[in-house]
């Protein structure tokens, strides 16, 4: 290769590598924190606990799928423990309140809770996700189904939903 080359390639090299550089997609941080998310027991409005307590299991599992590495989902177990240390019944506890001091002694920094409603025989299945620092609710969604075979599907598009909400913040 001769000198007259060299200059060329000199001067080509980088503007090919600039663009690639600037339009890389960034990767994520390793060293990050990762967020942890507890999902409280929904409240059973006009259906059975039963099937309230399947949804927000739902909705544990939607959440860990949709998570990749990047959100711890607290087991129900462990929330249950926490609440009967507090000597609380896990249907019973949907408050605002109760759900953050529930999150800051699981080590949460998220809260799912919300609600499974029956209304005209379709399940609607309401939830909010809450920053366990500031109570405040960084998302929330709504969804319907026809049955409740269909509630699955339901709360797994809530929790898409919900992670891909995060994502964006």
């Amino acid at each position: 290769m001769n000198v007259k080359n060299c200059r060329g390639l000199i001067v080509i090299l980088p503007c090919l590598l600039v663009p690639a550089f600037l339009y890389s997609e960034p990767k994520p941080d390793e060293h990050a924190p990762m967020l942890n998310i507890a999902v409280m027991n929904l409240k059973a409005k006009e259906t059975s606990q039963d099937d309230a307590d399947a949804a927000a299991d739902f909705l544990r599992s939607g959440l860990s799928q949709y998570a990749k590495g990047k959100y711890k989902i607290i087991d129900r177990k462990s929330i249950g423990t926490i609440l009967a240390d507090l000597k609380m019944d896990l249907a019973l506890a949907k408050d605002v309140d109760v759900a953050v001091r529930v999150g800051e002694i699981a080590g949460a920094n998220m809260m799912v809770m919300g609600s499974l409603a029956m209304i005209e025989k379709r399940y609607y299945l309401s939830v909010q996700l809450l920053d366990v620092e500031t109570g405040e609710v960084k998302a929330a969604s709504s969804e319907d189904a026809p049955s409740f075979k269909k509630v699955k599907k339901t709360a797994n598009k809530i929790a898409k939903l919900l992670i891909e909400k995060l994502n964006t913040k």
